[in-house]
C-alpha cells in the first residue's frame, strides 16, 4: 500500500476454540454487511453503546505499559466475543455477561448495532470455522447467521497449518491486505474445534485534508520524557475543540460526517497515565460535550501504530476466568457438550495517520497544516496522547490507541 496516498485503519480478533485438529478449506463466502448508520440511535442501542464503550476502555487500559504505542479494534473484539457468547451458558454465560455489560437477552440487538456502524468506510466481517468432526447445533448457527451475519465454515481434519493459512489468507483478504497474518505460527497447535474470526477494516478521507507541503520536522516528547525530531503536520482552520485542566480534546471529522478521529492530548508533557486511567464513558462523553467549534493551530505527528495481541490474560482479569479454561468452560450452546474452551484469543489492529487524505476529504488519521494568521487555539500534539475512531450518530467506539513514540509501530503486548 502506498503509504503517501491512502490511510487506513484495520483490526481484527480471532478466537481459537480447543478440542480437535483439523485442516481449514474455503467456506461458502457470506455477505459483508453494510448498514447505513442510523441518525437518531433508539434508548436501547444507546445503553449498548454505553456498554460496549465501557467494556473498551477497561481492555484498552490493561493493554500495555504506560505512554506505549497501542491500537485496538473495540468493535471486532466485541464482534468476537458476543458470537462466542451466543454459544455460553451457565457460569461462562453470566460472566461473559457481566464483563461486557450485555445480557444475553440482548444480543440480537447488539448484532444490529454493531452491523448498523458498518458503511462504505467500514467494513465487517464474520467466520466460524469448524473441524469436520464437529457438528454444532442449528441454533446456534442461525443466530450467528441472523444476528452477526457469520456463517460457520468447514475445517478438514489434517494439517493445522493449512487450516492456519487458510485463516489467515481470508483475514488478510477482508482487511485489504493490512493483516497478514492472524493467526501466528503454532497458534492452532493441539486439538482445535473451531476458530471464530472478525475482521474489521476502516478507510476514510479526511472531511478537510492536510496539506503534505506543510510539514515539518519537530519534536515531540517520546514517551513522556525525550524529545525527539518526528515529522508533524500542520493546519489553521475551524474544529470541534474543547479543554479541561488535564487535557485538551479536537475532532478531525472524515468526509461524510459519519465517522470522526478524536484526540485527547493530556496537558503536561508526562500526563497520559493519568488521564487515561481517570478516563470512563462517562468522561469521555462529557469532554465530548464540552468541544464547540473553534479556530485551531493543529500540530500534529504522522505516525503508524500497530499491536499483536493476545487477549487471553486480559479478558480473564476483566472477569471471564471460565472462558479460557478447560473443564470449567460452558460452551454448551455451541455443541451440545461441554468440551469446549476458548484457548487463545488473538487480536491485530494498525492504525496509520497521514497528510494524504483526499480533496474535501479525509484520510484515516491525523493531518495537519500551516498556521494561519488568524488567531487560533494552539493543539501541538508533542506529547504521548491517546486517539479513537468513533461512530458520530451512536458515539461507539471503533478503535482505540494511544501513541508514546510516533515513529514505531508496538508488537507483543
Amino acid at each position: 500500500m502506498n503509504k503517501r496516498t491512502k490511510s487506513w485503519l484495520a483490526g481484527l480478533l480471532g478466537a481459537a476454540l480447543a478440542v480437535a485438529g483439523c485442516q481449514a478449506h474455503e467456506p461458502v463466502e457470506t455477505a459483508m454487511v453494510t448498514v447505513p448508520p442510523t441518525a437518531e440511535p433508539s434508548a436501547e442501542v444507546a445503553e449498548l453503546v454505553r456498554a460496549h464503550n465501557a467494556f473498551a476502555l477497561r481492555v484498552t487500559r490493561m493493554l500495555s505499559p504506560a505512554n506505549s504505542n497501542l491500537a485496538y479494534s473495540p468493535l471486532s473484539a466485541t464482534s468476537a466475543l458476543a458470537m462466542v457468547q451466543l454459544g455460553a451458558a451457565g457460569t461462562t454465560e453470566q460472566e461473559l455477561a457481566e464483563a461486557m455489560g450485555v445480557p444475553s437477552a440482548s444480543l440480537p440487538a447488539l448484532g444490529v448495532m454493531l452491523r448498523g456502524l458498518t458503511g462504505a468506510q467500514l467494513t465487517s466481517a464474520q467466520r466460524v470455522w469448524l473441524a469436520s468432526t464437529t457438528t454444532v447445533l442449528p441454533g446456534w448457527s442461525k443466530a450467528l447467521l441472523e444476528h452477526f451475519g457469520g456463517e460457520p465454515g468447514v475445517m478438514e481434519a489434517g494439517s493445522l497449518e493449512g487450516a492456519r493459512s487458510t485463516i489467515n489468507r481470508w483475514v488478510k483478504s477482508q482487511t485489504a491486505g493490512a493483516i497478514e497474518e492472524l493467526l501466528p505460527s503454532g497458534s492452532l497447535a493441539g486439538p482445535t474445534s473451531l476458530v471464530v474470526t472478525n475482521a474489521v477494516h476502516f478507510k476514510g478521507r479526511w472531511a478537510r485534508p492536510f496539506d503534505p507541503a506543510d510539514t515539518t520536522t519537530a519534536s515531540f516528547h517520546v514517551n513522556g520524557v525525550a524529545p525527539q525530531e518526528v515529522p508533524m503536520m500542520h493546519a489553521s482552520r475551524g474544529y470541534r475543540y474543547g479543554a479541561a485542566e488535564d487535557a485538551a480534546i479536537l475532532e478531525l471529522p472524515f468526509e461524510g460526517d459519519a465517522y470522526a478521529m478524536i484526540i485527547l492530548l493530556p496537558t503536561a508533557v508526562n500526563g497520559l497515565v493519568g488521564v487515561e486511567a481517570r478516563l470512563t464513558p462517562e468522561g469521555l462523553e462529557a469532554r465530548l460535550a464540552s468541544m464547540a467549534p473553534r479556530s485551531v493551530e493543529v500540530a500534529l505527528p504522522r505516525f503508524t501504530v500497530s499491536s499483536e495481541l493476545q487477549l487471553s490474560y486480559t479478558l480473564s482479569a476483566l472477569g471471564m476466568p471460565s472462558l479460557f479454561k478447560q473443564g470449567d468452560a460452558d460452551l454448551s450452546g455451541m455443541d451440545g457438550t461441554h468440551d469446549l474452551f476458548v484457548s487463545a484469543m488473538f487480536h491485530k489492529a494498525i492504525v496509520e495517520v497521514n497528510e494524504e487524505g483526499a480533496e474535501a476529504s479525509a484520510a484515516t488519521g491525523a493531518v495537519v497544516k500551516r498556521r494561519s494568521l488568524n488567531t487560533a487555539t494552539p493543539f501541538v500534539v508533542d506529547r504521548p496522547f491517546l486517539f479513537a475512531i468513533r461512530h458520530q450518530a451512536t458515539g461507539a467506539l471503533l478503535f482505540v490507541g494511544r501513541v508514546g513514540d510516533p515513529r514505531l509501530g508496538m508488537k507483543g503486548i
